[in-house]
């Protein structure tokens, strides 16, 4: 029962009556927000009241009175207010000013005046940023967390990105990334029979009940990758789908966002249910993804579009296969980043990135991403921008990206086992394209891996692209576990680049998978770019396939093919002339090629090489596009290449010539009593050299000669940004330091 008027006894007057406002003043969480807006006082008369409301820049803004209403409860004024105040979604906090003029009663105030504050509660004031080095040496960088305060404490996640192929599918027993927003009170990891598109399972989305009186409708339901995604162009969502009874205003929508999960957007039009028939089979959706380049998520939601409109709901049919069937997601063209840890700080202090806080050993090269994010009363808020960082390892090159055409220093950090170094200067070009196909002329680039029990060249007719012969990959035993070929080219992708190639699948059994691996160390390690699992029966034909390399360009990489058996899967039988995939027209388009390179030896005790027309065999031109690296010796035997460096040397400008001398460069400074031969700011700069060199007489602080050591040669410089007319600047040695 609901108790609505209670006895006078029950009643305290002692309290002074108040105004009632909805909005009520102050801050307000915006999506309780309403268009009609209201005032109520005991006993007041708004018969002839004024409504008068202003912006935050207190400009006026029209409003319309609805309701004068007395009697039953507290006498109030409602008002309809413009849309730009009945917003039930603010980016930022949105102050309204209201005054009610000419209210009447006895002991009543004539006038109120208050605010009202929008706010929207999952946001906190200002952005938690992480500021440090961007390639830190070794471990133990330091890093600072600033932006927000007055917050609880304050998260810095840790993620790792990742460039390995993944794919999402329900089946029991194999852990997957997902967040289950569903109900529960059905089989979100459903097994019905013929609605999984592999495997015995695939995630559902269905009504639980045709209503819930707690929402007063009927309840969504959703689920999301947990994975924060990195498309790159040309990024695509995949999955397989499959709808079973769902009504037309029953829709699937596929969404990401790029806030963390506040925001989300539709990915495509919605898919709307087909009624009671359902499909008879699968369908795949291949869904673009925007390239932006800050994280994505992406997520799932079954809703009905109209509220009136009939349903079909699990607790009706609870046989049947209602809703929507979803299997097999994955990403092609993209990264994703993998949460390792987190430190927790309090605001404003900072935390050490190392092994023991990342949750992994730092790999130099590999790339992380710092965020951060508040956590107030017990809930965090979305993440914060990242900070990108690379750790830096031995043979890690740093400096100008744009280095002039008469050169620049680079320094690395040293090998403490090498007792020389080779420094390699490429210089890259585009335009160059290969193909590489099976045929006897030009003769296959390609390094074999295969079992013996067939060739890796085939002539099988039907199999091949064009030509007479292509790549065949198989396993021939019932233990064969992997065979493969590499592609004997080190490819330069630029970020129009794809890999792309012919394939026809023979009888091969299902968890066999073929896989596209890329290695950016020269072959010691690989990583799976797409992979494709093998059929019982045969192809009907073969097709051409692609995988972006838009997230490698300007590395220098390689490729290979492999088939390998999954864990736990088995080989089909054997049959030597038709069992497994057949390649053909293996190409990399766009590629950057390798126009001219020369390798210098460098001194074992060296720190820093440089680049120039002597180190790299050719004139730097400027907007030439050229790669350094370095790898260490131990004798004579070589080790792996470092991370490479791309530079793009620029036009060397001449000094300008100065019009003024010194007499007119020094009035400049009256404050200041300088002379030729002397060092007012005594910086250990004579105040001629800061004249000559541009600098400030009266700052105090030292700047000391560019000093760069290399096998055999010692260089000081010094940055020159105008040619004194009045001086002659030389270089002068001494072989005593004498007078």
């Amino acid at each position: 029962s609901l108790y609505v008027i209670p006895k006078p006894s029950e009643l305290d007057f002692t309290p002074a009556p108040v105004f009632a406002s909805y909005p009520s003043a102050g801050y307000f969480p915006a999506r309780l927000n309403a268009p009609f807006w209201s005032l109520s006082y005991p006993d007041a008369d708004f018969s002839v009241a004024t409504v008068t409301m202003r912006d935050a820049a207190l400009t006026a803004v029209p409003v319309s009175v609805v309701s004068r209403r007395t009697g039953y409860g507290d006498n109030a004024i409602v008002w309809q207010v413009p849309a730009a105040a009945a917003v039930k979604a603010v980016t930022a906090d949105q102050v309204w000013h209201v005054t009610v003029s000419n209210i009447r009663g006895e002991g009543v105030p004539t006038e109120h005046s208050y605010q009202v504050k929008l706010i929207d509660p999952e946001r906190i004031e200002g952005t938690p940023e992480i500021a440090g080095a961007s390639a830190p040496q070794g471990e133990g960088a330091v890093y600072q967390i600033s932006g927000v305060q007055d917050v609880d404490s304050l998260e810095a996640g840790l993620f790792l990105r990742r460039t390995t192929a993944w794919a999402e599918g329900a089946e029991a027993g194999v852990a997957t990334r997902i967040i289950d927003g569903t109900s529960g009170s059905y089989d979100f990891r459903s097994g019905l029979a013929g609605y999984a598109k592999s495997g015995s399972k695939s995630f559902r989305l269905t009504f639980p009940t045709r209503y819930d009186p707690f929402i007063n409708g009927v309840p969504e339901q959703s689920f999301e990758l947990d994975r924060d995604l990195i498309p790159t162009a040309g990024a695509k969502l995949n999955f397989s789908y499959r709808r079973g009874l769902m009504t037309a205003m029953s829709k699937l929508a596929v969404e990401y966002s790029a806030d963390g999960g506040r925001v989300w957007t539709a990915l495509a039009t919605p898919y709307s249910g087909l009624g009671g028939g359902g499909e008879a089979s699968f369908q795949t959706a291949s869904l673009g993804l925007p390239s932006a380049g800050d994280p994505l998520r992406v997520r799932f939601r079954y809703y009905l579009a109209d509220a009136t409109s009939p349903l079909y709901a699990h607790e009706d049919y609870p046989t049947l296969a209602t809703g929507i069937f979803i299997d097999d997601i994955s990403v092609s063209g993209g990264d994703w980043l993998e949460r390792t840890a987190s430190v927790t700080a309090s605001a404003g202090a900072s935390f050490v990135f190392n092994a023991a806080n990342a949750g992994l050993p730092l790999v130099p090269g590999q790339e992380w991403w710092m965020r951060a994010r508040a956590v107030l009363g017990g809930k965090a808020f979305p993440y914060g921008p990242a900070k990108v960082v690379t750790p830096a390892g031995p043979l890690q090159l740093s400096g100008p990206a744009s280095p002039p055409t008469s050169g620049a220093d680079y320094a690395f950090i040293a090998d403490p086992a090498a007792t020389s170094y080779d420094f390699e200067v490429a210089v890259l070009g585009g335009g160059g394209s290969w193909v590489e196909g099976a045929e006897s002329s030009p003769a296959p680039q390609v390094g074999d891996g295969t079992s013996p029990a067939y060739p890796l060249i085939s002539n099988l007719a039907g199999y091949r692209s064009g030509g007479a012969m292509s790549f065949r990959l198989a396993l021939a035993t019932a233990t064969d576990e992997e065979d493969h070929f590499t592609i004997e080219r080190e490819v330069v992708p630029t970020a129009a680049s794809s890999l792309q190639f012919w394939l026809r699948r023979g009888p091969t059994s299902p968890t066999n998978r073929l896989h596209a691996e890329l290695s950016t160390d020269g072959g010691a390690t690989w990583a799976s770019i797409w992979n494709q699992a093998g059929v019982k029966k045969a192809d009907k034909a073969g097709d051409a396939r692609g995988v972006s390399l838009a997230a490698w360009a300007e590395r220098p990489i390689k490729l290979r093919f492999v088939l390998r058996k999954d864990a736990g899967g088995a080989n089909l039988k054997w049959n030597a002339k038709k069992s497994g995939m057949w390649i053909d027209d293996i190409t990399v388009t766009a590629p950057s090629n390798i126009l001219s390179s020369q390798v210098n030896d460098i001194d074992g005790a060296a720190v820093s090489v440089r680049l120039d027309a002597a180190s790299a065999g050719v004139p730097l031109a400027a907007g030439s596009t050229i790669r350094l690296r370095l790898r260490g010796r131990v004798g004579t035997v070589a080790g792996a290449w470092g991370p490479s460096l791309t530079v793009s040397p620029v036009d060397s400008p001449a000094p300008l010539i100065a019009p003024e001398n010194f007499a007119r460069w020094r009035d400049r400074y009256p404050e200041i009593a300088l002379s030729f031969e002397g060092d007012a700011d005594r910086d250990g700069l004579a105040d001629g050299i800061e004249y000559a060199f541009s600098l400030d007489p009266g700052d105090g602080k030292p700047v000391p000669d560019g000093i760069a050591r290399t096998a055999g040669r010692l260089e000081i410089s010094r940055d020159l940004p105008v040619e004194r007319a009045d001086l002659d600047y030389a270089a002068e040695w001494s072989e005593g330091l004498g007078a």
